[in-house]
């Protein structure tokens, strides 16, 4: 593996009041925290279908954000000019006579050992889906010339704790049999990333994880909820609106006291994520989970396993910022799957 990171820090520079973001972030930040500070306390914690309604509320500013600022465009017309074709498809569940769907995306160029990109979508949890993200897992198939294969996990409250975490390890083990000897990795953005992440410690905990296994986490793993004030109070996600999605996640867990490595990896032991494949983790600022993010970077890097590591300087799920952080985070994908197919050139 190609020689570690260390983990960089926001500049002195960042925004520290809502105005001094970026007009389009800061608009994004108070209709997210409108829709968690308000949803709960009007329609009751409970109803998750309300937190839904509000998201669809306010989706047409969302997309006005992305694609007026020119944010995504740029990623969208990349995937166009190589011609990537996106499919609906379906891999098998370890349930009988039940199918995970998911979205596969591909350029024509891609010869038979092109690598398998495992992505997993953002949304707290509860809301969000594969063909939501199409954007994004078109431009990492242009990007990275990768089979990219976004995966529809079921959603909480519906249900609980394990069913995501079981389709993410159903559809790896499916993909690798569907495209065997292919590098692959696994990935996603914000609830996305804590899936990828602990994925990748149920693979290795199962010994079926190899070098070729990699692991991109755009925000650190849900834990104990220790960020400091000063990382959230812009964030995205304001602290209730963590707290509502974890609490439905885990009502059919076991209780906090009894929490381990399968809830978070932050709670594994240096043993263990000295197995996992190596991560590439990027974590924001003004993030409710900033603090989990960069701690999670700092123990791969204490034991061998951050291939690279950056906290940006953007409120989670910045419009501005995507560009910046899909970029860089594409960049260090392109190196790890570099750094792979080198090692096993050499291993020929």
């Amino acid at each position: 593996m190609r020689r570690k990171k260390a983990t960089e820090h926001a500049p002195d520079v960042a925004p520290r009041r809502l105005r001094d973001l970026h007009p389009l972030d800061a608009l994004t930040v108070l209709l997210a925290n409108f829709k968690a500070l308000t949803g709960p306390y009007l329609f009751g914690q409970s109803d998750a279908s309300i937190m839904r309604a509000l998201t669809w509320i306010e989706r047409p500013f969302l997309i006005f954000a992305f694609w007026v600022a020119g944010v995504l465009l740029p990623f969208a017309r990349l995937a166009s000019r190589v011609g990537v074709q996106s499919r609906d498809d379906a891999l098998p569940s370890r349930e009988p006579g039940r199918a995970i769907a998911v979205r596969v995306h591909e350029a024509p160029q891609n010869g038979p050992d092109a690598p398998v990109v495992l992505w997993f979508h953002g949304g707290g949890l509860f809301l969000g889906s594969a063909r939501g993200e199409d954007v994004l897992a078109r431009y990492f198939a242009a990007r990275l010339k990768a089979t990219v294969v976004s995966v529809d996990y079921r959603l909480t409250p519906e249900y609980p704790w394990p069913s995501a975490l079981d389709d993410c390890e159903d559809s790896a083990r499916a993909a690798a049999t569907r495209w065997p000897r292919r590098p692959m990795l696994v990935a996603g953005m914000s609830a996305g990333g804590y899936y990828a992440i602990q994925l990748a410690l149920v693979l290795a905990h199962a010994a079926s994880s190899d070098a070729a296994v990699d692991v991109l986490g755009h925000v650190g793993p849900f834990t104990h909820f220790d960020s400091v004030g000063a990382c959230w109070e812009l964030a995205l996600f304001p602290h209730r609106a963590i707290h509502f999605g974890w609490s439905k996640l885990l009502r059919s867990a076991p209780l906090p006291h009894k929490w381990d490595w399968r809830i978070s990896a932050l709670l594994a032991s240096d043993d263990q994520l000295r197995r996992i494949a190596p991560g590439i983790v990027t974590y924001h600022h003004f993030d409710t989970l900033c603090d989990e993010g960069r701690l999670y970077a700092e123990r791969l890097e204490a034991v061998g396993r951050l291939a690279a590591g950056a906290r940006m300087p953007y409120p989670h799920g910045s419009s501005v910022g995507m560009g910046h952080v899909l970029s860089w985070a594409a960049s260090e994908m392109e190196s790890l799957l570099g750094a792979s197919a080198s090692a096993a050139s050499h291993k020929t």
